[in-house]
């Protein structure tokens, strides 16, 4: 509870300041007769570091219009804190701190479409949470003929390690046209025994898809985090397409399950995540002792460090940067075992063996290190972090 009331007089604060920001009351519009406009429809939000990009498509039906203006409203725990106008027609806004776009607050977008005769509000966007140190966001809008078509969140270059997903949607003929839009945002808690991957995908489709007409949805992720699951709305997909070409049952695995390109049916556009099995750490192994023990060894020597994950989770484990080490002061009173095994400071960082079930990081330790207590630290892609002491000769 401490940290809900922390939280929620940090909330009231920013209510306050914000609000202030709000322009013109949207009184203001509608002083003259007429038929006010549709609303704005697939309102995206795409949260990143203290920043949401808001997009959405224009009303189908602009009334007795034209458009002559946008505003959003942000919502907080379902109450209204902020309604701004974005002086504008442009369908697209980045939103800042005075837009409520706040780091670990949880915000609701909604559009307003406003023109001389009035205006109306869209539909809510997904919740969104902008995180310290979260991507840069991105939505991706497409429009698709009556032929059918697709949209990628890819840029060309293909997944990579610091941006590990790219998604691709491609709709049927039978679909009629419409739009795609493609949504990275900062993702949501994952469950338990998982860790969720790069961002969450946020996919609006104004397309009539089905069961038997679905969307085909291609997420390609870069080889270093197989295996993986997609999830829709937090729940894992893992059961294959009973019959080819159609959602059954919906959304199902089309083809390639847990590999580096996995395809789902879907009858209808969702809030998807790629997901991994969090990393099941099982200690250090000979010729490191795990704490409270110091290892001893000669600096300047490379040391094998061992550690199973549970299986095979790729070579790309480790938090960028990890494992480092720091000097510790040195322990009297512990129990101190040497090092019976020492290798080739130039050997292979990091490698993986099938056989044994276990990686060896070398760690090439300097020579100034001598007389010196260091703590080695490894820090996991799934969060969790472990620590071993040395005491260098």
């Amino acid at each position: 509870m401490r940290s809900m009331r922390i939280r929620s007089a940090r909330l009231q604060a920013v209510v306050i300041s914000v609000t202030l920001a709000a322009s013109l009351p949207m009184s203001a519009y509608g002083d003259q007769a007429g038929v006010p406009p549709g609303p704005p429809t697939s309102v995206t939000a795409a949260a990143g570091d203290g920043v949401v990009y808001l997009s959405w498509l224009a009303p189908a039906d602009t009334g007795s219009g034209p458009i002559i203006d946008y505003w959003f409203s942000a919502s907080v725990y379902g109450v209204v804190v902020l309604q701004k106008d974005l002086f504008s027609t442009a369908t697209v806004a980045i939103l800042g701190y005075d837009d409520f776009a706040i780091n670990d607050i949880s915000v609701v977008y909604s559009v307003y479409a406003a023109t001389e005769f009035g205006y109306t509000e869209s539909a809510p966007a997904a919740e969104v949470t902008p995180r310290a140190g979260a991507p840069t966001p991105s939505v991706v809008i497409e429009s698709v003929s009556p032929a059918g078509g697709s949209a990628t969140s890819d840029g060309g270059g293909g997944p990579t390690p610091s941006d590990p997903v790219a998604t691709t949607v491609n709709a049927p003929a039978t679909a009629g046209g419409g739009t795609i839009t493609i949504a990275e945002t900062t993702p949501s808690e994952a469950p338990a025994g998982f860790v969720f991957l790069g961002q969450e995908i946020v996919i609006e489709s104004t397309l009539a898809t089905d069961a038997s007409n679905p969307l085909r949805i291609t997420f390609s992720v870069d080889p270093s985090f197989v295996p993986v699951t997609i999830f829709r709305d937090g729940l894992p997909i893992e059961t294959a397409c009973a019959q080819g070409g159609t959602a059954n049952p919906s959304p199902c695995v089309e083809s390639g399950a847990g590999t580096a390109s996995i395809t789902i049916l879907s009858d209808h556009a969702s809030r998807w995540n790629v997901g991994f099995a969090a990393y099941g750490f099982d200690g250090f192994f000979s010729p490191v002792d795990n704490r409270p023990v110091t290892n001893s060894t000669k600096a300047g020597s490379g040391i094998p460090v061992r550690f199973g994950l549970g299986g095979a989770r790729g070579l790309n484990v480790f938090v960028p940067g990890y494992p480092r080490s720091q000097q510790v002061t040195c322990d009297s009173g512990s129990a101190i075992d040497g090092i019976e095994e020492t290798t080739r400071t130039d050997a292979v960082p990091l490698t993986y063996s099938a056989g044994t079930g276990l990686y060896q990081y070398t760690w090439k330790t300097e020579r100034s290190w001598a007389g010196t207590c260091r703590e080695l630290i490894a820090r996991f892609r799934d969060g969790t972090e472990q620590r071993a002491l040395f005491k260098f000769k």
